[in-house]
């Protein structure tokens, strides 16, 4: 029998000294670390606020615009480059941001305020390099997932099989259990049928959760009466796809 998973300690204070390093470290071992981060002038509340209600329009007429291809959001799956959805019975909806929209200013200051925080981590965890003085990992995909009053919880899943890839998300309201915060199987990026707990952080809007692309999660459902958006950014290593 496998021994059972033993983390190290994920929720990382980023006002503290050595937290890059305890984040890096978290993050390889764990498969994911969190970055107490608000009132750090990472996200203020103001900024949060404007990208969420920015997002409520914006998932609006990304709706309306499938509701005229046919589509109805409640019933069917919708897979469009900006808009994608499992299934109507899920209700949550992932939009890419920065593509096909008329104005991005929002979105890209909200990328280049994730982007200061994750790519220390990235380069201590040795997920990141320079190449000609710049960063080597490429943005994969800057976006906004929105999970709906009622929506249910998730199967357990990974979001890809290639190491190196990480997720940060950026909370653009406190998650609590309440409102479906996302559930990870520690460790599992390793090795997925290892003994080890699972955890589900709850955050204040303006921390950031990284995680490994390989790690098992899900997220909870959202029982409260509004919607839940998480702003993203999507790190890849060079040469992936």
């Amino acid at each position: 029998m496998r021994p059972a998973f033993r983390p190290v300690v994920a929720d990382i204070s980023c006002s503290e000294p050595g937290w890059v390093e305890l984040a890096a470290k978290s993050l390889l071992h764990n498969g994911y670390c969190t970055l107490r981060v608000a009132g750090l002038d990472l996200a203020n509340p103001a900024f949060c606020d404007a990208l969420r209600a920015r997002s409520s329009l914006l998932l609006e007429d990304m709706l309306a615009r499938a509701r005229v291809c046919d589509l109805v959001p409640e019933e069917d799956a919708i897979q469009f480059r900006e808009l994608w959805s499992r299934s109507g019975e899920e209700q949550r909806y992932d939009m890419l941001v920065l593509e096909g929209q008329e104005s991005t200013e929002l979105w890209e200051a909200m990328f280049r305020a994730v982007d200061s925080w994750v790519r220390p981590v990235l380069l201590a965890a040795g997920l990141d390099g320079e190449l000609d003085g710049k960063s080597s990992s490429r943005v994969d995909g800057v976006g906004c997932v929105v999970s709906m009053p009622g929506s249910p919880d998730q199967d357990w899943h990974v979001d890809g099989v290639e190491p190196g890839l990480v997720n940060a998300f950026l909370p653009l309201v406190r998650v609590t259990a309440a409102n479906g915060p996302t559930e990870l199987r520690l460790g599992s990026h390793l090795d997925r049928y290892r003994r080890s707990q699972c955890l589900a952080p709850e955050l204040e809007a303006g921390d950031l959760l990284l995680f490994d692309w390989r790690l098992m999660h899900r997220g909870r459902a959202n029982r409260s009466q509004a919607q839940r958006p998480l702003g993203y950014v999507t790190y890849a290593p060079p040469g992936t796809r």
